[in-house]
């Protein structure tokens, strides 16, 4: 259950929703032309029916309904599902899952687009890596470090900072934190984050 909605969470970014929109003025002919098929095919409506029903079917399939972003995030929204890739919903299960457990004096803090991992990397890479937050003291860490073993392993501070980096370099446009910290502001107002590949290597047994 947690993995497919990983897999979904994965899909809620905003390039996502950026080709959601791409795509639905073609979508939306595809499925309008196949409602207006079943129309005209089906024998069990009257004509006055259907033609009423067909005039509508036009109606809407002329409007512009792909320019309403709050209509497209909608339907963006009941698109979503984890068998839109099921190589990742098959490579998840079988990787290293590791709960990274922080001090309460460093809590990890989450944002609205919780799934971190290096996009040119991908998921099915050797090196690849994936960050999500289960609470403010736990990470979930899925790697395929042969070094690293799975359950729970504490972390030093330094680490579930690197960790923080990340996850607010990827916020879309919410961060959340358990805390009242400055330090959380001037993370966030920073524009020039960057995150290099391995910094995690230093976790160990």
């Amino acid at each position: 259950m947690l993995t497919r909605y990983m897999v979904i969470m994965l899909q809620r970014t905003d390039d996502g929703f950026q080709q959601a929109k791409q795509t639905l003025p073609e979508v939306k002919d595809q499925v309008f032309s196949k409602v207006e098929n079943e129309i005209l095919a089906n024998n069990n409506l009257d004509p006055e029916n259907k033609e009423l029903w067909l005039n509508r079917i036009k109606e809407i399939s002329n409007s512009e309904l792909e320019k309403d972003e709050e209509f497209v995030r909608k339907i963006w929204h009941l698109m979503l599902n984890s068998e839109s890739f099921p190589m990742v919903l098959q490579m998840l299960p079988i990787m290293r899952w590791t709960f990274l457990v922080t001090t309460k004096i460093q809590p990890f803090l989450t944002c609205d687009n919780p799934i971190f991992y290096f996009k040119e990397l991908g998921i099915g890479n050797i090196r690849s890596e994936m960050l999500f937050p289960v609470s403010s003291y736990i990470m979930l860490f899925i790697h395929r470090r042969q070094d690293l073993n799975e359950g729970y392993l504490q972390i030093d501070d330094s680490i579930a900072k690197e960790i923080n980096r990340r996850m607010v370099s990827i916020a879309t446009k919410y961060v959340y934190y358990c805390q009242n910290e400055p330090w959380v502001v001037r993370l966030i107002r920073n524009k020039s984050i960057t995150i290099k590949q391995g910094a995690l290597q230093t976790i160990s047994n």
